[in-house]
């Protein structure tokens, strides 16, 4: 007897009500199940593209969710910071600014069906919103990097903040030799067996030497600098190191400047906040 070609039938339906569909399908004669594993063996591959895409909707949307709650927590903490100095008399109050607060019923969030259907129509405003906080939320890094870097080259420099020369002018010049060398702590010049001439400079955190010798005893004179616990200066710049510090100072204030521009124009997305957490 020639076997009929039978198509593949999917069902949706309640648990509890299971085993008697599949027995009114057995009875009708027009049905045969078959196993899982057989099922699977035969079922077409799956397109996975749309729930990849999904995928990665989804956790730009929760990224942007993180970064918009961060940035509401650090500028809260950035008012209070602001309000003792506003007291102090050392800065200018900030801004208020008024963040989007979710409908609450009964302690808890309220989330009625206009809300769905909201998102929704606004559903690629919302992801170019998404788009916008993290490509701002990715420049931060690059700003606090660039002035944390200023910071690390101002603490290096610190000791040298009272030399009255350019660092230029270290090394040999046509006739004599100018060194500058630091010690962490409070250091003794050491005594020169040549003619030298010496100028200690006196900082917080320990002492700066300049020493004037000849040519002919510049190794000399750097050996007992070293033995006396001082390092030489490495700096060679055109510049005095108050002058680069003064430099970075200004540069970490820009840096401070751009980064709380940043902050702000991510809070100026807030109002969007319960619609993403919807979207999410």
């Amino acid at each position: 007897m020639a076997i009929a070609k039978m198509s593949r039938l999917t069902l949706a339906g309640l648990k509890t009500d299971k085993n008697k569909i599949f027995d009114t399908l057995l009875k009708s004669g027009c049905f045969h199940p078959i196993a899982d594993s057989a099922s699977a063996e035969f079922a077409a591959p799956v397109d996975r593209t749309h729930l990849d895409k999904a995928l990665v909707r989804q956790a730009k949307t929760a990224n942007a969710l993180s970064i918009l709650e961060a940035c509401v927590g650090e500028y809260a903490e950035a008012l209070k910071a602001n309000a003792k100095a506003v007291r102090k008399g050392k800065a200018a109050p900030l801004p208020e600014r008024a963040f989007s607060r979710p409908k609450k019923s009964m302690g808890r969030r309220f989330v009625g069906y206009d809300d769905f259907y909201d998102v929704a129509a606004k559903e690629y405003e919302l992801r170019a919103v998404c788009d916008e906080i993290e490509a701002i939320g990715l420049r931060r890094p690059e700003i606090r990097a660039r002035k944390q870097r200023a910071e690390s080259e101002i603490k290096q420099l610190r000791p040298y903040e009272k030399l009255p020369f350019a660092f230029s002018l270290l090394g040999e010049g046509k006739n004599v030799t100018l060194l500058a060398a630091y010690a962490p702590a409070s250091s003794n010049v050491p005594s020169f067996d040549f003619p030298a001439y010496s100028e200690l400079y006196p900082s917080g955190t320990g002492s700066t030497v300049a020493v004037l010798c000849r040519n002919a005893d510049a190794v000399r004179a750097s050996g007992l600098l070293v033995g006396a616990g001082f390092s030489i200066c490495p700096y060679t710049q055109d510049e005095r190191a108050s002058e680069r510090i003064a430099a970075l100072k200004e540069e970490i204030a820009a840096c401070e400047k751009e980064d709380f521009a940043a902050l702000n124009a991510i809070l100026d997305y807030v109002k969007y906040l319960p619609e993403l957490q919807i979207l999410y």
